[in-house]
């Protein structure tokens, strides 16, 4: 019997801080800790042999965020069918970035630069059809992560385009989350976004708000571009300080799970095919070739 070998790991550290790479699924964060208190959720060596970034603590989107409804969107007056890439959902998902291996451009004890190539002639058409490179920078210093998003078009057509993380935080019994947005985007049962309103007052959390027994799925819009997770219970907080790009937030609290997601985004679920619509405020950028769409996200540890 083979055994498959596990994928490698870059380890990064400075001061108590560390973080885990797993280049080659996703390009994801496996573990973020400072010291023994895990930051993000932490993931088992089976989580990391699994190789699904679902199963790890946080992976990137590219060249977009969230759903594209029924895995299709119009550009250019052009429809361009998508693969659905995670059955049984009925729509395509986070990109293709996050289920294809990055490679390591640099690795530093406190630094890592990942890219990832995509050409549709090679990669397939149906998991993006316009050629793209995208990078992410991690910088790690006392107290603080640093990751730098990019995406460039190297297609010969313009591109609609966006990013962003997905991050898993432990959830526990008294975790709070403060957060201002201005809006959401309400779904069907199939998780379509259809209808914008004023975030109801059971998802407020501009003044902070428990989230231990809330379940929502949502992308929130306005988002200022701070927000703070606090742990009391753990005496530790981590703060998400994010650059302009990323002017939304995607919160997902499940049901009967030990985790929730707090994601810095720059487009809205589906932006595409509103921005088709000549819907306003879809965060997609449309970059020329050879243009590059760039953004921060800084988690800095707290204490509550």
């Amino acid at each position: 019997m083979i055994t498959a070998k596990p994928p490698e790991i870059l380890s990064l550290h400075a001061g108590d801080l560390s973080l885990d790479l797993v280049p080659e699924t996703g390009g994801s964060i496996a573990r973020f800790r400072m010291g023994v208190i895990d930051l993000m959720r932490s993931s088992s060596p089976a989580d990391i042999a699994a190789r699904n970034p679902r199963q790890l603590a946080s992976f990137p989107l590219f060249p977009y965020s969230n759903r594209v409804v029924n895995g299709r969107f119009i550009f250019d007056s052009q429809i361009h069918p998508l693969a659905l890439n995670s059955a049984p959902h009925p729509h395509t998902l986070h990109g293709n970035a996050w289920q294809r291996p990055w490679r390591v451009e640099v690795a530093r004890p406190s630094y890592v630069h990942l890219v990832i190539d995509h050409d549709p002639a090679r990669d397939g058409a149906e998991a993006w059809p316009f050629a793209y490179r995208a990078a992410q920078v991690f910088r790690l210093e006392a107290g603080l992560l640093e990751l730098t998003l990019t995406l460039r078009n190297q297609d010969r057509r313009p591109m609609p385009a966006g990013f962003g993380l997905h991050p898993y935080f432990p959830r526990t019994p008294d975790v709070r989350l403060t957060a201002q947005t201005s809006g959401v985007w309400r779904n069907t049962p199939e998780m379509m976004p259809v209808e914008h309103t004023a975030v109801p007052a059971e998802w407020d959390c501009s003044k902070g708000c428990s989230i231990a027994d809330v379940t929502v799925d949502n992308c929130f819009t306005g988002w200022g571009g701070k927000a703070l997770i606090e742990w009391p219970a753990r005496h530790r907080g981590l703060s998400i300080e994010a650059s302009p790009e990323f002017g939304n937030l995607v919160v997902f609290v499940p049901p009967k799970q030990d985790f929730f997601c707090v994601e810095p985004v720059t487009n809205v679920n589906d932006g595409f095919n509103k921005l088709a619509r000549g819907e306003a405020n879809t965060g997609v950028v449309v970059l020329k070739p050879g243009e590059t769409l760039g953004g921060t996200v800084r988690f800095r540890v707290v204490r509550p």
